[in-house]
């Protein structure tokens, strides 16, 4: 196992939520490289239980896809911010309930190769309502759907969101 030693970082750009940078980096045999690097917050993504074959997911259309895309709730964690009170944060403001329970699950870089975002998965039982406002630049919609139909959306490319793939096969335990 090797290790890329850091030379330089060219800054390129400052937006809302990303930055990105070129870094200039050592490689073991001496040569130098250039490393585009979106530098992004860690986010939250949950997978709320109704009950035991229900799941609530969100409808949201999603710009760099050019389409409406069927997901878990998921988010930015804030500066500071407890990972639990993220996800129930989240979870509030994108489909209206709160967890009783959550339990991670799992984590992981969803484009290690060029974007610094890490991702906490969770699942999320004992809803109750417990809503707070949207975000001023979201429009969602909740759509309950059975585990079964979940299955099939995912066999047949409905659903195409890779996060929300990896949440809900972490989540559902198949025989």
């Amino acid at each position: 196992m090797y290790s890329e030693q850091m030379m330089g970082c060219i800054p390129r750009y400052q937006g809302t939520r990303i930055q990105v940078e070129t870094h200039v980096v050592g490689l073991p045999d001496g040569r130098t490289a250039h490393r585009d690097v979106v530098r992004h917050p860690q986010a939250v993504v949950i997978v709320p239980f109704l009950d035991d074959t229900t799941i609530v997911m969100v409808q949201q259309y999603r710009t760099a896809a050019k389409q409406t895309l069927l997901e878990v709730p998921a988010g930015c964690i804030e500066d500071g911010e407890d990972l639990l009170v993220a996800a129930n944060r989240e979870l509030r403001e994108e489909t209206g309930y709160r967890a009783t329970h959550l339990e991670l699950i799992a984590g992981g870089f969803p484009s290690p190769g060029f974007c610094t975002e890490f991702m906490h998965f969770f699942k999320a039982t004992g809803l109750v309502q417990d809503p707070l406002p949207q975000d001023d630049d979201e429009w969602i919609h909740c759509v309950p759907m059975t585990i079964d139909a979940l299955l099939t959306a995912i066999s047949l490319r409905h659903i195409q969101d890779l996060k929300t793939m990896v949440g809900l096969l972490q989540c559902i335990r198949v025989p």
